[in-house]
């Protein structure tokens, strides 16, 4: 197994975020399908509550005393936000879900960062041990996008030469 694939095998190890509100799920339809976005989420909702399908897009309607659409509202009933939860969770994952905290990224392997000729022949790759706490947007973006190159950025060192120079093998874990 590559490097790459270990880093991302561990962050496959946070749980996904699923989208819950109203108004995400509303947003990734329109995102997703354009201007068929009603259609199918209300096929979606029809198939998931057993509801006729006038009464489901009757919620997407025109609502002449508020002068907007009705999913537009503010207010949302309890049954009204459970069912859209349930639908969130039959959609793709938005991405990861991250620990309140954030998580801790460790790399243990060997590494020569500088692999030119020296002195006495060629410099031998030492064992390290890498370790960065992610927490708050760094932490969301490197959960979504894994990469050696911003995790040894992070750690404050050249990511592009020290993630070429990491053997194959590595240990990298995630703890949270």
């Amino acid at each position: 197994m590559s490097n790459t694939d270990a880093l991302h095998a561990s962050i496959q190890s946070l749980p996904d975020e699923h989208y819950s509100s109203r108004g995400e799920i509303v947003e990734h339809y329109q995102d997703t399908f354009g201007a068929s976005w009603r259609s199918h989420i209300v096929d979606d909702l029809v198939k998931q509550t057993g509801m006729s399908r006038s009464n489901v897009a009757r919620e997407f309607q025109y609502d002449k005393r508020s002068g907007q659409e009705r999913y537009k509202g503010t207010r949302v009933s309890a049954g009204t936000a459970a069912k859209y939860q349930k639908l969130g969770l039959t959609l793709p994952a938005k991405g990861k879900r991250i620990p309140p905290g954030g998580f801790t990224v460790t790399v243990k392997g060997k590494v020569d960062p500088s692999p030119k000729k020296k002195k006495g022949g060629r410099s031998q790759p030492r064992e390290r041990d890498f370790e960065y706490h992610f927490s708050g947007v760094d932490a969301v973006e490197f959960a979504n996008n894994p990469s050696l190159e911003q995790f040894f950025e992070s750690y404050g060192v050249d990511g592009e030469t020290f993630a070429g120079s990491l053997e194959d093998g590595a240990s990298i874990s995630i703890s949270y």
